[in-house]
């Protein structure tokens, strides 16, 4: 059987197998749109997607949501090239390279904005991966 077509987000470009660029002026604000949208925000029913989201402000611009927006994005590619002929090849890695074109205004740049519940919590206790769950319906 031939492997399934990539489907890439329109934020993405392959550069070859296993290699993505990822656009930063578009991933960051279609990802945050999503992580703060309300048809995605838990209601404050005691859920763990409730605790997850507990004492978060949304549409806060900083660490921690662009944290959690990068994680999302590169969980959003590699669900996209499993199983393609974009994957890496066996034993390879994927490359995911983020292009942002505004690196001289440091739109994007994480160490220049307020700390929220900061990098390391949006990365350790696998936050990051449990909000993607939350945004593609996968609790």
């Amino acid at each position: 059987m031939p492997p399934r077509t990539a489907n890439l987000p329109d934020w993405a470009k392959a550069v070859g197998p296993g290699v993505i660029d990822i656009f930063a002026d578009a991933f960051y604000p279609d990802m945050l749109a999503e992580l703060w949208d309300d048809e995605n925000w838990p209601e404050d029913d005691g859920s763990d997607e409730a605790k997850l989201c507990a004492g978060l402000q949304r549409e806060e611009f900083n660490q921690y949501w662009l944290e959690v927006a990068f994680q999302c994005a590169k969980l959003d590619i590699q669900h996209a090239v499993a199983g393609t002929d974009l994957a890496p090849k066996k034993g390879g890695a994927l490359r995911i390279i983020v292009v942002d074109g505004s690196k001289v205004d440091g739109k994007w740049a994480q160490k220049d904005k307020p700390k929220g519940r900061g990098i390391e919590q949006a990365r350790k206790g696998k936050e990051s991966r449990a909000h993607y769950k939350r945004i593609r319906n996968l609790l």
